[in-house]
């Protein structure tokens, strides 16, 4: 994808809020036109490109339609069922939510067969059964009147639930929401730390956020991670506990938390984190309120170049956003490899062609100074001057000894090397001793 076309992928970022993280840059009106002009040459060719294939293109019949749009599974389709063993609902399907669409299943009640002398055995049970067991509504389904078995008492043990814990919530209710915040479609280029983000199914994520809400009520989401490690497989991440009730764009207005992040690493599977924010009772608005902090993991974040599946949207906060995101970080250039030699080689014929031009250097300045001396042994050696002055001697000088000197730089060593790797893989390659038997087959190096 090139860049242009992931600077624009479309996003859904909260607007006409202001974001205390970030201050709106000083653009000039030279600037606006200049980007305005080019998105507007850009919108014409992307309709002319349109307007052309639909033109050329053949409308699909229905068997072709059905092979490329996707279909409801079983496994997917939100439903609520009755258990076939008790008279409450079931635990999966309490998780989930009725479509409006959706067709409401007939329950049926659980036929089970029970031979006539089994009969004073199930009644003269040791203990009742249980009607609630793990589940959400603690006491059946609502409205329906619970049987007991017969011969049994009436009085049941009374279960005691364990009270649910508070983990507050990032929501002020004593800050005032101007209404006028929204979540509009923008670019990726456009989205800054701080900002709000919803996030929908098959969408990929802009930059490194951290979760607050999800269309599930356990605040589970699901995302493919194969852009950054490569993998297949759906992992879950997991919402904050104190930011589940933020939900719409006004939620948003009304939030009032610090993030305290631990510096931008490379590292995909590791981040420390936490929230703070101050508790306001509403009973009591008076009081300074109570401070609270929720730590945050690597599993309350969506990192960039992941995918959301399975999930109908997520809301999120950014946290990290262009070069300082983990996928940036991960792209560095390719190791090399070379092999040990190799490396060793490269350094030692840069120290031989620095020792070679030091020889030529020394000679041609030798030679030049020299022969503007006059009356010395020179003149036995040399008979007249090629250039004509001691200094243009001197340059050629330099280039004779690069031609007498050059082979101090060991350039056929590379050669060399190359015919000596080839002769042991093929050492390595008859060596009876690395020869593999169960599979027949030699070392290959």
């Amino acid at each position: 994808m090139l860049d242009n076309e992931l600077n624009n992928y479309p996003v859904h970022r909260l607007v006409d809020w202001n974001n205390v993280n970030t201050s709106e840059d000083n653009i000039s009106l030279w600037r606006k036109t200049k980007k305005s002009s080019s998105q507007g040459i850009q919108w014409l060719i992307m309709k002319w490109q349109d307007r052309k294939q639909g033109k050329t293109a053949k409308g699909k019949g229905y068997a072709e339609r059905t092979l490329d749009e996707p279909r409801r599974s079983t496994d997917t389709r939100q439903t609520i069922r009755t258990s076939s063993y008790s008279s409450r609902a079931s635990f999966h399907s309490t998780r989930s939510q009725v479509e409006a669409d959706a067709i409401q299943m007939t329950r049926v009640p659980a036929i089970i067969p029970v031979a006539e002398h089994d009969l004073d055995n199930v009644s003269s049970a040791a203990s009742p059964r249980p009607v609630a067991a793990f589940s959400y509504q603690g006491g059946g389904v609502a409205g329906e009147p619970q049987h007991s078995d017969p011969g049994t008492s009436n009085t049941k043990p009374e279960t005691t639930h364990p009270p649910l814990r508070s983990y507050g919530s990032l929501i002020d209710p004593t800050k005032q929401a101007t209404e006028r915040a929204r979540f509009k479609k923008d670019c990726w280029k456009n989205v800054q730390v701080g900002d709000f983000v919803r996030i929908y199914n098959e969408d990929q994520i802009p930059a490194d956020v951290l979760i607050l809400s999800t269309s599930d009520p356990d605040g589970a989401c699901y995302v493919e991670t194969k852009n950054l490690d490569g993998e297949t497989n759906l992992k879950v991440r997991q919402a904050l506990h104190s930011g589940r009730k933020v939900k719409h764009a006004r939620d948003c207005e009304k939030t009032a938390f610090v993030i305290e992040s631990e510096p931008p690493h490379a590292n995909l599977y590791q981040y420390s984190g936490i929230v703070r924010w101050n508790q306001q009772n509403t009973s009591k608005t008076e009081s300074p309120g109570k401070e609270l902090a929720e730590p945050i993991s690597i599993n309350n974040l969506l990192l960039r170049g992941c995918s959301l599946r399975n999930t109908e949207w997520v809301l999120a906060v950014v946290i990290f956003t262009g070069r300082e995101t983990k996928i940036m970080l991960n792209a560095g250039i390719t190791p090399s490899k070379s092999s040990r030699i190799s490396r060793e080689l490269n350094w030692n014929v840069i120290y031989n062609f620095g020792i070679l031009l030091c020889m030529c250097v020394i000679s041609g300045i030798v030679q030049g100074v020299t022969w503007s001396q006059g009356n010395n042994s020179l003149d036995y050696f040399e008979f007249g001057s090629i250039g004509g002055r001691p200094s243009l001697d001197g340059f050629i000088t330099f280039w004779t000894a690069v031609i007498l000197f050059q082979n101090l730089v060991p350039i056929s060593l590379w050669i060399s090397i190359e015919i000596i790797k080839t002769a042991q893989a093929f050492f390595i390659y008859s060596d009876a001793s690395m020869y593999y038997d169960k599979l027949d087959y030699p070392c290959t190096p």
